[in-house]
């Protein structure tokens, strides 16, 4: 999945880890973070905004976007999992052995 959303990963990112909060917070608090694994290097990105405010930059928000793109068929195939268990009888569940 992560090839797919290459395009959209701006290198530059990798330069400017840190926090960044929105200039006029409004609304609830929201939070986005974002953590680059490269070799043995790590960049760890994150935005504190409200819900009402401005939000994200532009080429977060189109990584984002693209990232919910491209997660979504699996997303509903894991909802349908899980949603599947929970109703599946208890005699049908698959049950861990440690022995």
């Amino acid at each position: 999945m992560f090839r797919e959303l290459l395009p959209y990963v701006d290198e530059s990112w990798l330069d400017r880890p840190g926090d960044y909060t929105a200039r006029q917070r409004r609304g609830q608090d929201c939070s986005l973070t974002m953590v680059f694994l490269t070799g043995s290097e790590q960049a760890e990105i994150r935005y504190f905004f409200g819900s009402e405010s401005e939000g994200l930059p532009r080429d977060i928000r189109d990584f984002v976007y693209a990232a919910i793109d491209v997660t979504q068929a699996w997303y509903e195939e894991q909802q349908q999992v899980a949603g599947k268990a929970k109703t599946e009888p208890a005699a049908k569940k698959q049950r861990w052995k440690f022995w």
